[in-house]
This record gives structure tokens, C-alpha cells and sequence, in this order.
């Protein structure tokens, strides 16, 4: 046999070796997991609407899954769960993660690792999400939102997500996370919560009230409004041992308009609130420069709002109830004698967004709060008693140097009845109805001795001081007690 042949049947052989190797390595894949030419591929994802609408996009293409439809998922999809949807996103024997309705995440990596471990990374753009990991998931779930993330660092863990413009809070309820933001790591283990303000670290783990975070998550599967977890998680204090459940709260009777997912969470009285009524309504100054926006039109649903600023008083029971720090208006951690009825100041936005939450309520929105001080109109006027910056000379009555008790001055009053919105302190307000700088927040209102119109936008850096010795806030709800 000549040389050449010789060298063919060589090549011949070690492709028959290699061929068999191949074969070794398909036999041996992991069961249930895919396989072709020996080569993992990506593991198996599929997403079923559980309620419409649910889309999926890709690329350009989308996909709006009608109930209980089951698709594939990939790497760069996005899914969109809309009003009333409700979504599932399996990964078979391994991890599963509800989308609760008015939430978008993005596929952002989905791969097989050796000896059959996945790795799952998603992007939570805005919205509420629940992720669960099996009992012997090899699996390994990153979730990354604007300002944190989340890394479940056990088989068997269980959490929930949320994350809007305000903040992005999470709740494990089984096993264990690791939230990670601006440098900073804590971990969170079953039973607590953490929140993530923009540009800020995680704030260390606190004891969650399960029981009303499955309550949450029952009336979320409904149709009908309810306030976002956020809410619920920054109202949280030391008080409550962690993996224990306060009382379920006391749930009204069902009538024959009403459901239990309408009442899962309860609702602040309308005592010291105001109705402002649902309409279009003018917001803006006559001209724009760099501390006002041009006159627009916005439209607003019906919502409530403190009729006074929170006082001092109000503040001291939240402090009470939360063992939070006391503001930098209190040099002794007390109230300053004599002020009780004064509104409280010297607090940033975050520690007065957790007051609401903790009183059930919320900041305003920028548009509510200018809205309840300005009053309808095709021309509402830029001061709550009318055109006139000075209320006829009243204005320069008011002390230069001080705050006066919420209330006291009768001639401060809106047209919907809102009392000391121009002076007295200035207050935070939340989302904005025009852009501001990245990382700011807004101050409306002005304060004692500096007072603004009613369309005077104060924007504030994350780390400009200047302003929180003379900032307070109010609240606001869409709903009350017994509406």
C-alpha cells in the first residue's frame, strides 16, 4: 500500500475518534437540557399571558400574546405587560418570574454554563416583578434596575421587585439577596426589604410585613388601583421582629361594587385632606425663563391633598412609630418648644416621601401640588389669593424670620382651600411635569421672608444642602377612607 493511501486512512481514523467523542458528549448533556452536535444551546424560556395584554418584542416585531398563549424568549427580547396583563416567564425546574401588570423588563443575557448551571440577567425597567428560584434551581439570577442589583444568592430564593422613577425597593421573602447600588452591598435575607433612592446606596435591611406584601400581591392580580409596594416598604420600622406578620388590617365588608383586592391595603382618612376634582387644568408662568416652564395644559384625575403642611407634631408620632432620625430642624432630636403646630423642617425628599408612605399617602406630583394652589381656570392666577404678589400689602405682615403655625394665616388659602402653599417652608413635591436636571429634585412654594408664585420650579441637587434647613412637604392620595 502506497504512501498516500496510508495517509488518507490516517485522516480517516481520527475523524472516526473524533466522531466518537462527540458522540460521548451528546449522550451525556444534562437531561432537559438541549443539545445539538454535542454544543449546549440556550436554555428553554417561555412566557405565557396569564392576562392580556402582554407583548413581546423583537427587534421590531411584536407580539401580543392572547390569554394563556405561551411563547419563546430570547436574549434582547422585551416584555411589555400592560394595564389589566399579567405575565410568566418559566425557566422549567428552575425559575420562574410573574410580571404583574404595568411592568417592562428586558432580556438581557440567557445562557448554559457548565455542568448544566444557567445564568439568567434581566433588566427591570419599570414596574413590579416576583422571581423564584426552585429548591435545586444550578441557577443563577441577576435583576438590574436603574439604580440597584439584585442577585439571588441562594437555590430557593424568593423576592419581589419594584421600580419606578422615585425608587427601586425589594422584599425577599425566601432564601436570600444581594442588593448592590453605588458601590455599596448589603445583604437581605427572608423576611426583610430594602429601597434604593437615584444615586444613593441601598438603605439597610429592614423587617418587611410579609403578610402585607402577599396581600399586595393579591390585589396587583386584580384589576383594581392600587398604590405601588414602594409605598409599603419605606412605611416599614424597626418595631416589627423580623419573619414575623403584623395582624392582617381589618378589611371592610363587601358590598356589591366592592372586592377584597379593593381593600387588601388600607387607606388614609380624609380627615385633613382636600378633594381636588378631576379635570384640565393650567399650569406654567405667562413666559418661560430658568426658573418657570410656558403655560400648558395638563389633565389630572381626581386625587387628595393635605389641606396644611405636616407639622412638627405629625412629624414627632412618625419618629415615634419608625424610629427614623429626627430632622435637622430638632438640635436635641425634639420638637423646639413652642412648635408643635409649625410644619416640620429641615428634611430631605426621601425622608419626607417615607412620612407619606408610612401615613398611606404619597408627595404630590408637581402638577397636583400647583394645580390645588392655583385653582381652575383658563387663567389661574400665580398666588393662591390672586394676581397680586403681596395680597394687598399682607404679605410683608408675615415674619421674615420664621415659619408661623399651619393654618394661622387666613388670606394664604387656595381656591380648592389649601392653606400656606406660597411661603412658610418650601415643599418637596415628586414627578415632574417638565424636565429637570438629572438627579434633582423640586422645592414649590418658597418659604418665610422669600415668597415664590405658584409656578416658580426650585430645582436641588442631590448634594446642595442649601435649601433642607427650610424644606417641609405635604402628602397626597388618590383614594381615602369611605370614598
Amino acid at each position: 500500500m502506497n504512501r498516500d493511501v496510508w495517509h488518507h486512512l490516517g485522516w480517516a481514523a481520527m475523524a472516526m475518534a473524533l466522531g466518537l467523542v462527540v458522540a460521548a458528549c451528546v449522550a451525556t448533556t444534562p437531561a432537559g437540557l438541549p443539545s445539538q452536535g454535542g454544543s449546549l444551546l440556550m436554555p428553554n424560556a417561555n412566557l405565557t399571558a396569564l392576562a392580556v395584554t402582554v407583548d413581546r418584542l423583537r427587534g421590531d416585531v411584536r407580539h401580543g400574546l392572547v390569554q394563556d398563549e405561551s411563547v419563546d424568549v430570547q436574549p434582547g427580547d422585551r416584555i411589555a405587560v400592560l394595564e389589566q396583563g399579567r405575565g410568566l416567564l418559566r425557566f422549567p425546574d428552575r425559575l420562574v418570574v410573574e410580571l404583574f401588570r404595568d411592568t417592562q423588563i428586558d432580556m438581557a443575557d440567557v445562557r448554559l454554563e457548565a455542568a448544566g448551571f444557567i445564568f439568567v440577567r434581566m433588566r427591570q425597567a419599570f414596574g413590579h416583578t416576583r422571581a423564584e428560584l426552585t429548591g435545586q434551581a444550578n441557577a443563577r439570577l441577576i435583576l438590574t434596575t436603574d439604580y440597584a442589583t439584585i442577585t439571588a444568592i441562594e437555590d430557593g430564593t424568593e423576592f419581589v421587585t419594584c421600580h419606578a422613577p422615585e425608587l427601586t425597593c425589594m422584599v425577599t421573602l425566601a432564601g436570600a439577596t444581594e442588593v448592590r447600588a453605588q458601590g455599596e452591598v448589603v445583604t437581605v435575607r427572608a423576611g426583610e426589604a430594602t429601597y434604593i433612592f437615584p444615586d444613593q446606596p441601598p438603605q439597610p435591611p429592614t423587617c418587611a410585613d410579609l403578610s402585607q406584601v402577599r396581600r399586595w400581591m393579591d390585589a396587583k392580580r386584580g384589576s383594581a388601583p392600587i398604590d405601588p409596594l414602594g409605598a409599603l416598604v419605606i412605611s416599614w420600622g424597626p418595631d416589627l421582629p423580623c419573619g414575623e406578620e403584623a395582624p392582617p388590617a381589618p378589611v371592610a365588608e363587601a358590598t356589591a361594587v366592592s372586592t377584597p383586592t379593593e381593600t387588601a391595603l388600607p387607606l388614609p382618612a380624609a380627615e385633613g385632606m382636600v378633594s381636588i376634582p378631576p379635570g384640565e387644568y393650567v399650569v406654567g408662568a405667562p413666559r418661560a425663563d430658568d426658573y418657570h416652564v410656558a403655560a400648558m395644559r395638563v389633565s389630572l384625575p381626581a386625587f387628595w391633598l393635605d389641606q396644611f403642611e405636616v407639622t412638627h407634631e405629625q412629624y414627632a408620632a412618625y419618629l415615634a412609630a419608625t424610629g427614623h432620625t429626627p430632622p435637622l430642624a430638632w438640635p436635641d432630636g425634639t420638637v423646639p418648644p413652642g412648635r408643635d403646630r409649625h410644619p416640620v423642617q429641615g428634611v430631605t425628599w426621601e425622608e419626607a416621601a417615607r412620612y407619606c408612605a408610612w401615613a398611606l399617602k404619597r408627595l404630590p406630583t408637581e402638577a397636583e401640588w400647583e394645580v390645588a394652589a392655583r385653582g381652575p381656570g383658563e387663567a389661574p392666577a400665580l398666588y393662591p389669593w390672586g394676581a397680586d404678589p403681596l395680597a394687598g400689602g399682607q404679605v410683608n405682615a408675615l415674619s421674615p424670620v420664621e415659619s408661623y403655625p399651619v393654618g394661622s394665616v387666613t388670606f394664604n388659602r387656595s381656591p380648592f382651600d389649601v392653606y400656606d402653599q406660597a411661603g412658610n417652608v418650601w415643599e418637596w413635591v415628586d414627578s415632574p411635569y417638565a424636565p429637570v436636571l438629572t438627579g434633582h429634585r423640586l422645592l414649590r412654594g418658597g418659604r418665610y421672608g422669600l415668597q415664590r408664585d405658584m409656578a416658580y420650579r426650585q430645582q436641588v441637587a442631590p448634594d446642595d444642602d442649601r435649601f433642607r434647613s427650610v424644606a417641609g412637604f405635604r402628602c397626597a392620595a388618590d383614594r381615602v377612607e369611605g370614598e
